[in-house]
């Protein structure tokens, strides 16, 4: 795979995003080190809170009087939606073939090949959904 690699000097800003299925936290660093970690569940009062942490980010900005203009880079631990796609795509093919050749009897393996089909899709319509929402809240605090 390609890597970006990106100079980080020790007084540049990284603003780091969980993956926004649960736990939607924000993390702020300076060079190497960390200055600012917030939740969103502590300003929305649920439990494992999903979706762009909206007010977080607000507060961790805020809180540290940092413009949006000072973050050199904004990281979150996954890939655009259509590589994702492509990486839950892939083991299907073996996935259809070791079903194929397997004894079962074909209502079975064709049970058995519509499920994974189905939670595949699943897969692929959530991270698209994921993907959209950074987007969409990234571009709302111009740090796309």
């Amino acid at each position: 795979m390609n890597e970006n690699k990106i100079r980080i000097g020790k007084d540049d800003y990284i603003l780091s995003i969980s993956p926004l299925d649960k736990e939607s936290t924000v993390c702020l660093l300076r060079g190497e080190e960390i200055i600012g970690i917030c939740s969103e569940e502590r300003f929305t009062r649920v439990k494992q809170q999903s979706g762009f942490p909206h007010q977080a980010l607000a507060y961790v900005l805020d809180n540290y009087s940092i413009e949006p203009n000072d973050i050199k880079t904004v990281t979150y631990p996954f890939f655009d939606w259509f590589i994702e796609a492509k990486l839950m795509v892939q083991p299907l093919w073996k996935d259809f073939f070791r079903t194929m050749a397997c004894g079962l009897p074909w209502k079975y393996r064709i049970l058995h090949l519509l499920a994974l089909g189905k939670g595949t899709y699943k897969g692929i319509r959530a991270h698209f959904k994921f993907h959209k929402e950074l987007l969409r809240g990234l571009k709302q605090y111009e740090l796309d």
